[in-house]
């Protein structure tokens, strides 16, 4: 089984696209396809959805500033495909930030993500809606053993770029969209 790799990056981030993309070479044995979007700030959902057009398939949603540590896609895949046969289910590697609180990594199918990662964040909290609805369902899997590592500016692992800084400004919007949505038990869903 092939999976799908979606990597929305950003014009300053090729330099740490290419480390994430080694990375994915250097351990993964699963039969993968990579696709990468340059967007110009528009968002991380934004760009995912982007991505997402057309397929149907099981996909790992990354980031361009992760790198695996051990071949944390076959582990998902396996253990995805043994719990989801329905291919209705989420898993979360350990990221190194977030663990099993919030799918900051989601393996899933693309249907299942296009439905449920709301169209309107712009990137904070879209993985902690997505989470909260698998949970609910009974669909969420924290996978520790997929091991990856998050280099991000919060856990001091990289500068406060550009990017990261375009999405702190919008952290506020981001959030007062998730308490709206978690006050309708995230209602309406993308169509």
């Amino acid at each position: 089984m092939i999976v799908t790799i979606l990597i929305p990056t950003t014009p300053e981030r090729r330099e740490r696209l290419q480390k994430t993309i080694a990375s994915i070479q250097e351990h993964t044995t699963q039969p993968y396809r990579l696709m990468t979007y340059e967007n110009n700030y528009e968002g991380y959902v934004a760009a995912i959805h982007v991505l997402l057009q057309g397929l149907d398939t099981l996909v790992w949603c990354l980031n361009d500033d992760v790198i695996l540590k051990n071949d944390a896609l076959k582990i998902l895949t396996e253990r995805f495909l043994s719990l989801y046969p329905a291919m209705n289910g989420l898993c979360q590697p350990a990221d190194g930030i977030q663990v099993d609180n919030v799918a900051t990594l989601p393996f899933c199918h693309s249907k299942v993500m296009e439905k449920l990662t709301f169209k309107g964040y712009h990137h904070n909290f879209a993985d902690a809606e997505f989470t909260a609805v698998m949970r609910e369902l009974k669909l969420f899997t924290y996978v520790p053993e997929a091991l990856v590592e998050h280099e991000h500016w919060i856990n001091k692992k990289a500068e406060k770029d550009m990017t990261y800084g375009y999405s702190a400004n919008k952290f506020d919007q981001d959030q007062k969209l998730f308490d709206i949505r978690l006050a309708n038990k995230f209602q309406p869903k993308n169509a």
